[in-house]
Protein backbone atom coordinates (compact mmCIF):
# COMPACT_ATOMS: atom_id res chain seq x y z
CA UNK A 1 0.00 0.00 0.00
CA UNK A 2 1.02 3.26 -1.19
CA UNK A 3 2.08 6.12 1.00
CA UNK A 4 -0.91 8.38 0.55
CA UNK A 5 -3.90 6.11 0.78
CA UNK A 6 -2.48 4.70 4.14
CA UNK A 7 -2.25 8.79 5.07
CA UNK A 8 -6.54 8.44 4.19
CA UNK A 9 -6.65 5.54 5.67
CA UNK A 10 -5.34 7.20 8.98
CA UNK A 11 -7.67 10.12 8.72
CA UNK A 12 -10.40 8.89 7.88
CA UNK A 13 -10.98 7.83 12.12
CA UNK A 14 -10.40 11.03 12.79
CA UNK A 15 -12.99 12.68 10.08
CA UNK A 16 -15.43 10.21 11.82
CA UNK A 17 -14.38 11.38 15.04
CA UNK A 18 -14.75 15.04 14.87
CA UNK A 19 -18.21 14.19 13.10
CA UNK A 20 -19.76 12.64 15.79
CA UNK A 21 -18.65 15.51 18.13
CA UNK A 22 -20.85 17.77 15.81
CA UNK A 23 -23.41 15.31 15.82
CA UNK A 24 -23.24 15.06 19.66
CA UNK A 25 -23.08 18.83 20.54
CA UNK A 26 -26.01 18.93 17.69
CA UNK A 27 -27.93 16.41 19.25
CA UNK A 28 -27.54 18.50 22.71
CA UNK A 29 -27.79 21.74 21.65
CA UNK A 30 -30.99 21.32 19.54
CA UNK A 31 -33.41 20.53 22.51
CA UNK A 32 -31.36 22.82 25.16
CA UNK A 33 -31.98 25.95 22.42
CA UNK A 34 -35.56 24.65 22.53
CA UNK A 35 -35.96 24.67 26.40
CA UNK A 36 -34.30 28.12 26.76
CA UNK A 37 -37.01 29.29 24.54
CA UNK A 38 -39.38 27.84 26.12
CA UNK A 39 -38.46 28.70 29.27
CA UNK A 40 -38.15 32.47 28.16
CA UNK A 41 -41.22 33.18 26.48
CA UNK A 42 -42.75 31.62 29.97
CA UNK A 43 -40.60 34.00 32.11
CA UNK A 44 -41.64 36.88 29.40
CA UNK A 45 -45.26 35.99 29.98
CA UNK A 46 -44.64 35.48 33.56
CA UNK A 47 -43.23 39.30 34.12
CA UNK A 48 -45.53 40.63 30.94
CA UNK A 49 -48.55 39.16 32.81
CA UNK A 50 -46.91 40.42 36.30
CA UNK A 51 -46.57 43.80 34.99
CA UNK A 52 -49.72 44.43 33.63
CA UNK A 53 -51.43 42.85 36.55
CA UNK A 54 -49.28 45.55 39.10
CA UNK A 55 -50.50 48.53 36.43
CA UNK A 56 -54.04 47.17 36.65
CA UNK A 57 -53.60 47.07 40.46
CA UNK A 58 -52.05 51.12 40.68
CA UNK A 59 -54.84 51.91 38.51
CA UNK A 60 -57.25 50.53 40.74
CA UNK A 61 -55.48 52.04 44.11
CA UNK A 62 -55.71 55.19 41.52
CA UNK A 63 -59.46 55.19 41.19
CA UNK A 64 -60.05 53.74 44.77
CA UNK A 65 -57.37 56.57 46.24
CA UNK A 66 -59.54 59.32 44.55
CA UNK A 67 -62.60 57.91 45.26
CA UNK A 68 -62.21 58.26 48.73
CA UNK A 69 -60.46 61.41 48.86
CA UNK A 70 -64.11 62.87 46.59
CA UNK A 71 -66.13 60.80 49.79
CA UNK A 72 -63.87 62.49 52.32
CA UNK A 73 -64.14 66.19 50.77
CA UNK A 74 -68.01 65.57 50.50
CA UNK A 75 -68.43 64.17 54.10
CA UNK A 76 -65.86 67.20 55.65
CA UNK A 77 -67.76 69.70 53.54
CA UNK A 78 -71.32 68.18 54.34
CA UNK A 79 -70.48 68.55 58.00
CA UNK A 80 -68.65 71.74 57.95
CA UNK A 81 -72.21 72.95 56.45
CA UNK A 82 -74.36 71.51 59.14
CA UNK A 83 -72.12 73.04 61.33
CA UNK A 84 -71.99 76.60 60.02
CA UNK A 85 -75.85 76.53 59.90
CA UNK A 86 -75.99 75.44 63.29
CA UNK A 87 -73.73 78.08 64.85
CA UNK A 88 -74.66 80.79 63.06
CA UNK A 89 -78.37 80.42 63.54
CA UNK A 90 -77.56 79.48 67.12
CA UNK A 91 -75.72 83.18 67.50
CA UNK A 92 -78.37 84.98 65.77
CA UNK A 93 -81.13 83.65 67.92
CA UNK A 94 -83.36 85.49 69.28
CA UNK A 95 -82.84 83.91 72.73
CA UNK A 96 -79.03 84.62 72.55
CA UNK A 97 -78.50 87.20 75.30
CA UNK A 98 -82.09 87.60 75.91
CA UNK A 99 -83.39 90.71 74.05
CA UNK A 100 -81.85 93.30 71.71
CA UNK A 101 -81.92 95.91 74.45
CA UNK A 102 -81.22 93.69 77.41
CA UNK A 103 -77.38 94.20 78.92
CA UNK A 104 -75.52 90.24 78.41
CA UNK A 105 -74.42 88.53 80.91
CA UNK A 106 -71.16 86.85 81.84
CA UNK A 107 -72.26 83.23 81.03
CA UNK A 108 -74.35 84.62 78.02
CA UNK A 109 -71.07 86.28 76.68
CA UNK A 110 -68.93 83.01 77.35
CA UNK A 111 -71.16 81.21 75.23
CA UNK A 112 -71.24 83.48 72.36
CA UNK A 113 -67.51 83.67 72.73
CA UNK A 114 -66.98 79.63 72.11
CA UNK A 115 -69.26 79.83 69.01
CA UNK A 116 -67.92 82.92 67.71
CA UNK A 117 -64.04 80.49 67.97
CA UNK A 118 -65.62 77.46 66.59
CA UNK A 119 -66.36 80.33 63.56
CA UNK A 120 -63.54 81.81 63.21
CA UNK A 121 -61.05 78.90 63.23
CA UNK A 122 -63.00 76.84 60.85
CA UNK A 123 -64.20 79.51 58.99
CA UNK A 124 -62.02 82.54 59.22
CA UNK A 125 -60.41 82.26 55.96
CA UNK A 126 -63.75 82.84 53.65
CA UNK A 127 -66.14 85.00 56.16
CA UNK A 128 -65.71 88.51 57.03
CA UNK A 129 -65.98 87.97 60.75
CA UNK A 130 -65.11 91.29 62.20
CA UNK A 131 -68.62 92.70 62.17
CA UNK A 132 -69.36 89.35 65.12
CA UNK A 133 -66.18 90.65 67.13
CA UNK A 134 -67.20 93.91 67.16
CA UNK A 135 -70.61 93.07 68.39
CA UNK A 136 -69.40 90.71 70.38
CA UNK A 137 -66.76 93.54 71.84
CA UNK A 138 -69.94 95.57 72.40
CA UNK A 139 -71.97 93.10 74.52
CA UNK A 140 -68.95 92.97 76.60
CA UNK A 141 -68.65 96.62 77.07
CA UNK A 142 -72.39 96.96 77.75
CA UNK A 143 -72.73 93.55 80.32
CA UNK A 144 -74.15 93.99 83.46
CA UNK A 145 -72.21 91.41 86.52
CA UNK A 146 -74.74 88.93 88.20
CA UNK A 147 -75.73 89.47 92.24
CA UNK A 148 -72.38 87.08 92.83
CA UNK A 149 -70.63 88.43 89.93
CA UNK A 150 -70.07 91.93 91.30
CA UNK A 151 -66.91 92.50 93.50
CA UNK A 152 -64.80 90.72 90.76
CA UNK A 153 -66.48 92.44 87.77
CA UNK A 154 -64.05 94.57 86.06
CA UNK A 155 -61.89 91.50 86.43
CA UNK A 156 -64.60 89.20 85.03
CA UNK A 157 -64.58 91.55 81.64
CA UNK A 158 -61.00 92.13 81.36
CA UNK A 159 -60.94 88.21 81.24
CA UNK A 160 -63.40 88.17 78.29
CA UNK A 161 -61.85 91.23 76.30
CA UNK A 162 -58.47 89.19 76.87
CA UNK A 163 -59.94 85.70 75.08
CA UNK A 164 -61.53 87.96 72.60
CA UNK A 165 -58.52 89.82 71.49
CA UNK A 166 -56.19 86.23 71.70
CA UNK A 167 -58.81 84.95 69.45
CA UNK A 168 -58.77 87.28 67.02
CA UNK A 169 -54.95 87.81 67.19
CA UNK A 170 -54.83 83.80 66.48
CA UNK A 171 -56.61 84.00 63.53
CA UNK A 172 -55.05 87.00 62.02
CA UNK A 173 -51.53 85.86 63.11
CA UNK A 174 -52.48 82.27 61.39
CA UNK A 175 -53.60 83.71 57.71
CA UNK A 176 -50.52 86.32 58.22
CA UNK A 177 -48.08 83.34 58.77
CA UNK A 178 -49.58 81.63 55.64
CA UNK A 179 -48.83 84.78 53.54
CA UNK A 180 -45.87 85.81 54.49
CA UNK A 181 -44.03 82.99 52.47
CA UNK A 182 -46.12 84.28 49.39
CA UNK A 183 -45.67 87.93 49.74
CA UNK A 184 -43.69 90.45 50.99
CA UNK A 185 -43.65 91.17 54.54
CA UNK A 186 -43.72 94.72 56.72
CA UNK A 187 -43.10 95.62 60.46
CA UNK A 188 -44.02 98.69 62.11
CA UNK A 189 -43.69 100.11 65.60
CA UNK A 190 -45.29 103.41 66.67
CA UNK A 191 -44.58 105.05 69.50
CA UNK A 192 -47.69 105.75 71.47
CA UNK A 193 -47.15 108.75 72.44
CA UNK A 194 -46.93 110.24 69.30
CA UNK A 195 -50.81 109.13 68.20
CA UNK A 196 -52.34 108.73 71.65
CA UNK A 197 -56.13 109.95 71.67
CA UNK A 198 -56.57 112.11 74.26
CA UNK A 199 -59.34 114.92 75.45
CA UNK A 200 -56.71 117.50 75.72
CA UNK A 201 -53.84 116.94 74.06
CA UNK A 202 -53.82 118.31 70.19
CA UNK A 203 -53.98 115.15 67.64
CA UNK A 204 -50.66 114.05 66.90
CA UNK A 205 -49.46 112.11 63.55
CA UNK A 206 -47.16 109.55 62.94
CA UNK A 207 -45.81 109.28 59.47
CA UNK A 208 -44.48 105.94 57.85
CA UNK A 209 -41.66 105.73 57.27
CA UNK A 210 -40.71 109.54 57.28
CA UNK A 211 -40.44 109.80 61.31
CA UNK A 212 -38.82 106.75 61.66
CA UNK A 213 -35.94 107.38 58.97
CA UNK A 214 -35.40 111.16 61.26
CA UNK A 215 -35.18 109.20 63.95
CA UNK A 216 -32.34 107.38 62.84
CA UNK A 217 -30.59 109.58 60.52
CA UNK A 218 -30.15 112.80 62.32
CA UNK A 219 -28.88 115.90 60.65
CA UNK A 220 -28.21 112.99 57.23
CA UNK A 221 -30.98 113.94 54.44
CA UNK A 222 -28.71 111.70 51.95
CA UNK A 223 -29.02 108.38 54.15
CA UNK A 224 -32.49 109.46 55.10
CA UNK A 225 -33.43 109.93 51.83
CA UNK A 226 -31.56 106.44 50.87
CA UNK A 227 -33.35 104.72 53.91
CA UNK A 228 -36.96 105.70 53.32
CA UNK A 229 -36.92 104.33 49.80
CA UNK A 230 -35.07 101.22 51.30
CA UNK A 231 -37.90 101.16 53.85
CA UNK A 232 -41.16 101.87 51.50
CA UNK A 233 -40.34 99.96 48.59
CA UNK A 234 -41.64 96.61 47.99
CA UNK A 235 -41.30 94.32 45.46
CA UNK A 236 -43.66 92.05 44.27
CA UNK A 237 -43.99 89.74 41.08
CA UNK A 238 -41.50 91.83 39.49
CA UNK A 239 -44.05 95.28 40.42
CA UNK A 240 -42.47 98.06 43.05
CA UNK A 241 -44.80 99.86 45.54
CA UNK A 242 -43.88 102.69 47.69
CA UNK A 243 -45.76 102.24 50.53
CA UNK A 244 -46.42 105.37 52.82
CA UNK A 245 -48.67 105.74 56.22
CA UNK A 246 -50.05 108.01 58.32
CA UNK A 247 -51.03 106.59 61.85
CA UNK A 248 -53.02 108.88 63.87
CA UNK A 249 -56.17 108.33 66.84
CA UNK A 250 -54.56 105.65 68.88
CA UNK A 251 -57.47 104.37 71.89
CA UNK A 252 -55.21 102.80 74.11
CA UNK A 253 -58.57 101.38 75.93
CA UNK A 254 -60.39 100.11 72.67
CA UNK A 255 -57.08 98.66 70.92
CA UNK A 256 -57.52 101.15 67.56
CA UNK A 257 -55.63 103.52 65.61
CA UNK A 258 -56.72 104.90 62.48
CA UNK A 259 -54.69 104.03 59.34
CA UNK A 260 -54.24 106.55 56.26
CA UNK A 261 -52.76 104.59 53.36
CA UNK A 262 -50.90 105.50 50.29
CA UNK A 263 -49.29 102.67 47.42
CA UNK A 264 -47.95 104.14 44.84
CA UNK A 265 -46.64 102.08 41.71
CA UNK A 266 -42.91 102.30 40.08
CA UNK A 267 -43.34 101.96 36.46
CA UNK A 268 -41.61 100.23 33.82
CA UNK A 269 -39.73 103.57 32.70
CA UNK A 270 -39.00 103.97 36.53
CA UNK A 271 -41.62 106.75 36.71
CA UNK A 272 -44.50 106.95 39.47
CA UNK A 273 -48.10 106.01 38.33
CA UNK A 274 -50.31 108.86 38.54
CA UNK A 275 -53.04 107.25 40.07
CA UNK A 276 -51.70 106.11 43.28
CA UNK A 277 -54.46 104.10 45.98
CA UNK A 278 -55.40 105.39 49.30
CA UNK A 279 -57.09 103.78 51.74
CA UNK A 280 -58.25 105.25 55.19
CA UNK A 281 -59.73 102.81 57.55
CA UNK A 282 -59.90 101.96 61.12
CA UNK A 283 -57.27 99.16 62.67
CA UNK A 284 -58.35 96.99 65.45
CA UNK A 285 -57.57 93.20 66.45
CA UNK A 286 -60.44 92.47 64.47
CA UNK A 287 -58.61 92.77 60.90
CA UNK A 288 -57.78 89.93 59.08
CA UNK A 289 -55.70 89.81 56.16
CA UNK A 290 -57.28 87.11 53.50
CA UNK A 291 -60.49 89.28 54.29
CA UNK A 292 -59.36 92.56 54.79
CA UNK A 293 -56.87 93.72 52.36
CA UNK A 294 -56.27 96.79 49.85
CA UNK A 295 -56.86 95.78 46.51
CA UNK A 296 -54.03 96.78 44.42
CA UNK A 297 -53.79 96.60 40.41
CA UNK A 298 -52.09 93.38 38.56
CA UNK A 299 -54.29 90.98 41.00
CA UNK A 300 -51.87 91.96 44.35
CA UNK A 301 -53.60 93.00 47.64
CA UNK A 302 -51.90 94.48 50.34
CA UNK A 303 -52.92 93.72 54.47
CA UNK A 304 -52.17 95.61 57.77
CA UNK A 305 -52.78 93.94 60.64
CA UNK A 306 -52.62 95.01 64.69
CA UNK A 307 -50.40 93.16 66.16
CA UNK A 308 -49.49 94.04 69.40
CA UNK A 309 -50.60 97.33 71.79
CA UNK A 310 -49.01 98.07 75.14
CA UNK A 311 -48.59 101.45 77.08
CA UNK A 312 -45.96 102.41 74.82
CA UNK A 313 -45.56 101.34 71.53
CA UNK A 314 -48.19 99.94 68.65
CA UNK A 315 -47.16 97.29 66.25
CA UNK A 316 -49.03 96.69 62.75
CA UNK A 317 -47.50 94.42 60.44
CA UNK A 318 -48.64 93.87 56.84
CA UNK A 319 -47.92 92.02 53.77
CA UNK A 320 -47.89 92.71 50.08
CA UNK A 321 -48.93 88.96 48.41
CA UNK A 322 -50.68 87.77 45.16
CA UNK A 323 -54.45 88.37 44.61
CA UNK A 324 -54.83 84.43 44.19
CA UNK A 325 -53.85 83.78 48.04
CA UNK A 326 -56.50 86.06 49.02
CA UNK A 327 -59.68 85.10 50.25
CA UNK A 328 -62.14 82.59 48.02
CA UNK A 329 -64.77 85.26 48.54
CA UNK A 330 -62.50 88.08 46.86
CA UNK A 331 -62.28 87.22 43.01
CA UNK A 332 -59.91 88.77 40.98
CA UNK A 333 -61.20 91.35 38.46
CA UNK A 334 -62.16 89.93 34.98
CA UNK A 335 -59.16 92.52 33.15
CA UNK A 336 -56.78 91.01 35.96
CA UNK A 337 -57.26 87.47 34.88
CA UNK A 338 -56.77 87.96 31.07
CA UNK A 339 -53.42 89.96 31.74
CA UNK A 340 -52.44 86.97 34.54
CA UNK A 341 -53.20 84.22 31.56
CA UNK A 342 -51.40 86.80 29.14
CA UNK A 343 -48.23 86.52 31.54
CA UNK A 344 -48.18 83.32 31.89
CA UNK A 345 -48.27 82.67 28.34
CA UNK A 346 -45.68 84.35 27.54
CA UNK A 347 -43.57 83.55 30.45
CA UNK A 348 -43.94 79.85 28.96
CA UNK A 349 -43.25 80.79 24.78
CA UNK A 350 -40.06 81.72 26.58
CA UNK A 351 -39.32 79.62 28.41
CA UNK A 352 -38.92 77.06 25.12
Amino acid sequence: MSGPEQNNEKALPERRQKKSGWEIFDIVAKPTASLLTALAIALLGYWGQRTISSIAAMDQNARLYTELLSKREQSESSLRKDMFTLILKDFFGADNGGSPSAPASSAEISQKLLKLEMLALNFGDSLSLAPLFLEVSRDIDKAKPAPDERMGWKVKKGELTGRLHRLAKRVAGSQLAALKPRGKPLHIEIPLETVKKTETAQQGFYTWPEDEVAQIAVGDAELAEDLKMELAQLTQGGITRILTFQFSTADYKQKTIEVALTVETINADGSLDNQPTEMSFNLDYYNFPLIDNTRLSDNQRFALVLSGFDENTVKVEGVLFPGEFSSQRDKPYLMDAIKALEVRATQREQGK
